[in-house]
C-alpha cells in the first residue's frame, strides 16, 4: 500500500522539509544560530502554502487540527476570538477529570505518593506524568496552553523516565509548570529552582558550603535564564551554587532548608550582589538572586526565542524577538503578553507553512485529525496512552524522557531522517487499527469525513453519494487541512484499489478503504507541516 507513489510522496516531503529548515535553520537557543551546515542550493522549492490564516493558526495552537477545532473555531466567531479563549486561564474541567481518574498520581504532592508507592524507588508516579501529559495534548480543549506547558517543561526539564523524582516529579509539573505556564516565568523558575525534583535532578540537594555541587548553580545561568549570551563567567557560576547551598530534600523528596549547610558571605552574579549574612536567610538569597536573573534582559531574550522557535519558525527574526522581549519585560515576566505579542507580529503569518512537526507531533496530529480519544469503557487500570508515548518513543521523542536537562528541541535539524519523515502513515495505521484499552478505535463512522471542514460545508451523511476522488479530497481536507491537486488525489485513489473514474457511490460502501486512505494521505508532505 505504501510503495510505489507513496513513497515518491514522502520523498518529496524529505525535500520540502530540508528546503524549509534550510530557510529557518537555528540551535537550540534560536536566536543565535548562522544558518551553517545546511546548503540552500541543494534543496528544492519550498512546498505550497495555502492561503489559510485558519489553518495556520490552528496548526500552532493545536497538537494537529482535529474537526473539533474547525467547530471550536467557528463558534468563537473569528480567529482573534479563538485565540482570546485559547489565552484565557480557564481549566479544561472535563480533562482534568479524566487524568485524575486515569493517572491517579500524575500530580500528587510528594507525601501522597511516597505514602501510596512506599519508600522504595519506584517508577510508576513518573510514567504516569509522561502519560497525563501526552493525554492532555491529545484530548484537552486547551490546545495552546498544553503547548506552553510543553515549551517551558523542555526548559526547566527533569526527564520522567530518568532516576529522580520518582516522589516529587508529579508535584513539579503540577506546581512548578502547569501552574505558572500562564503566569509569570519569574514565579516558574524560582518554584523550579527550590523544587525537589529539580533539587535531586541536578545534585542540588547534596551540595553543602563545604562541597557545593555546581550543577544547578550552572544551569540556572545556562539553560533556565540568562544563557551563555550574558557572558556570565566560571566565577558566576560558583557564586550561584553557593546561593543555592541549604536547599536540601526531605525523605519523600520534597524541598526542605537546612541552614547549617548554607554558606554565608557576601555573594556577586553578574550585577547582582547580596550580602548574604545568616545562614537562616538563605531561601531570601536564592529568591533575590532569581527575580534578578529572570528580569534581565537576556533572559526575556531567550524565553521569547524558546515560544518563538515553538510557534513561529526554528530561527525567529529580530523584530520579532524584539517585540516579544519588549512585551515579557513590560510585563514583569508574564508569559501570555509575550504570546500576544507574537501572535499578533507580522512574521507569525510570514511564516506559515515552513514550520515542521517532530515525530511525536506526527503522531498526535494524526490521532486528533481522526478523533481519537477518550475511551468511557476504559477498564481500570489500564490506558491506551502508554502505547501512543511508546510508539513515539520509538522515534526518540516521547514527550518528557529527554535525559539532558536542555530538554527536547523544537528544531527541524534534530528530526530531519528518513525514518522520522517516512514514519507518519505507522502512526495513522495505528490510529485507526485500534489503540488499545482507554483510547478509542475510530470506527468507519468516525472515519467517515462528513465534518464542515472536510466538505466544504456540504453536508455528507453515510447515504450521500460521492465519486472516489470526491471522498480523498474530503479525506484530505480532514487529514492536512487542504485539498490536493487532482494529480495526487488520483494516487490515493489508485493506491487504494479504487478507480479515479468510478461513477458516484453511496459514502458508507467506501469504509472498507477508509484506513488505506488515511494511511496514504499522512505520508503526504503536508502531514509533516505545522
Amino acid at each position: 500500500m505504501l510503495s510505489g507513489a507513496a513513497v515518491g510522496i514522502a520523498a518529496a516531503g524529505l525535500r520540502g522539509s530540508a528546503s524549509a529548515s534550510a530557510a529557518g535553520g537555528s540551535d537550540r537557543d534560536g536566536d543565535e544560530y548562522d544558518g551553517t551546515g545546511l546548503d540552500p542550493t541543494l534543496a528544492a522549492p519550498p512546498l505550497p502554502v495555502p492561503a489559510n490564516s485558519a489553518l495556520h493558526l490552528l496548526r500552532r495552537v493545536t497538537h494537529g487540527p482535529a474537526p473539533v477545532d474547525w467547530e471550536a473555531l467557528t463558534q468563537a466567531g473569528g480567529l482573534t476570538e479563538y485565540l482570546d479563549a485559547q489565552l484565557a486561564d480557564m481549566p479544561d474541567v472535563i480533562t482534568d477529570a479524566q487524568v485524575r481518574t486515569r493517572f491517579p498520581y500524575a500530580e500528587l504532592p510528594p507525601a501522597a505518593v511516597h505514602a501510596a508507592l512506599g519508600p522504595n524507588w519506584d517508577p510508576t508516579a513518573m510514567r504516569q506524568v509522561a502519560l497525563a501529559h501526552t493525554f492532555r495534548q491529545l484530548v484537552s480543549s486547551r490546545q495552546l496552553y498544553e503547548q506552553v506547558v510543553d515549551v517551558f517543561y523542555n526548559r526547566l526539564n527533569v526527564p520522567a523516565n530518568g532516576e529522580d523524582g520518582p516522589w516529587s516529579l508529579p508535584d513539579y509539573y503540577a506546581q512548578v509548570i502547569r501552574k505558572h505556564a500562564y503566569g509569570k516565568y519569574a514565579d516558574m523558575v524560582l518554584a523550579s529552582a527550590t523544587h525537589g525534583a529539580m533539587l535531586d535532578y541536578l545534585s542540588a540537594s547534596e551540595s553543602t558550603k563545604h562541597n557545593p555541587n555546581e550543577n544547578l548553580g550552572r544551569e540556572l545561568l545556562e539553560l533556565h535564564t540568562v544563557g551563555l549570551g550574558a557572558r556570565y563567567t566560571e566565577t558566576d557560576v560558583k557564586k550561584a551554587a553557593l546561593a543555592l547551598t541549604g536547599l536540601t530534600t526531605a525523605a519523600d523528596g520534597s524541598m526542605t532548608y537546612y541552614a547549617a549547610s548554607h554558606y554565608v558571605g557576601g555573594l556577586r552574579v553578574l550585577r547582582w550582589a547580596h550580602p548574604n549574612k545568616t545562614a537562616a536567610g538563605g531561601q531570601a538569597v536564592v529568591a533575590s538572586l532569581v527575580n534578578y536573573l529572570t528580569r534581565h534582559s537576556a533572559c526575556a531574550r531567550r524565553v521569547a526565542s524558546a515560544l518563538a522557535t515553538r510557534f513561529v519558525c526554528d530561527k525567529p527574526p529580530r523584530d520579532l524577538l524584539d517585540a516579544m522581549q519588549h512585551a515579557y519585560l513590560a510585563n514583569d515576566t508574564a508569559i501570555v503578553p509575550t504570546l500576544r505579542a507574537m501572535f499578533a507580529h507580522k512574521a507569525f503569518e510570514q511564516w506559515k507553512g515552513r514550520k515542521l512537526r517532530r515525530p511525536h507531533q506526527q503522531a498526535l496530529a494524526a490521532a486528533r485529525c481522526l478523533s481519537v480519544g477518550a475511551d468511557p469503557a476504559q477498564p481500570t487500570g489500564t490506558d491506551g496512552t502508554s502505547r501512543l508515548w511508546f510508539s513515539m518513543g520509538s522515534l526518540g521523542d516521547a514527550p518528557l524522557t529527554h535525559a539532558a536537562p536542555d530538554g527536547h528541541p523544537d528544531l527541524a535539524m534534530w528530526w530531519l531522517s528518513t525514518s522520522s519523515r517516512l514514519a507518519a502513515p505507522r502512526w495513522s495505521v495505528l490510529a485507526t487499527g485500534g489503540w488499545g484499552a482507554g483510547l478509542s478505535n475510530p470506527d468507519a463512522a468516525v472515519l467517515r469525513p462528513t465534518d464542515s471542514y472536510a466538505t466544504q460545508g456540504a453536508v455528507w451523511s453515510p447515504a450521500t453519494s460521492v465519486t472516489p476522488r470526491q471522498l480523498v479530497q474530503a479525506c484530505a481536507r480532514r487529514m492536512l487541512g487542504q485539498s490536493l491537486p487532482s494529480a495526487q488525489v488520483d494516487i490515493v485513489v489508485k493506491g487504494v484499489g479504487l478507480s479515479p473514474t468510478a461513477p458516484p457511490a453511496l459514502l458508507i460502501s467506501y469504509d472498507a478503504a477508509l484506513e488505506a486512505i488515511y494511511a496514504l494521505l499522512a505520508s503526504h508532505p503536508q502531514h509533516t507541516v505545522r
